[in-house]
């Protein structure tokens, strides 16, 4: 991702997403990627990762769940 090259909040970001994208794909993987639950912030740096990745099927899910738990 460019904005991981950019990145200059430190290594404290690189290593939530990477934790996020962990846990994101270990739950697509075993069906459970829905009963998970993030923050408006997390959605963003996974939906941006995943569209940069071109992972459509779990970008289609987390999208629909981004909008599920926050609907405003």
């Amino acid at each position: 991702m460019i904005d991981d090259f950019f990145n200059t909040g430190g290594d404290d970001e690189l290593e939530d997403i990477t934790r996020l994208v962990d846990l994101c794909l270990e739950a697509f993987n075993s069906g459970s990627l829905t009963s998970l639950r993030f923050t408006e912030e997390e959605f963003d740096l996974l939906i941006n990762h995943f569209l940069n990745e071109a992972e459509d099927q779990i970008l289609y899910d987390l999208s629909r769940m981004a909008y599920e738990q926050h609907p405003y």
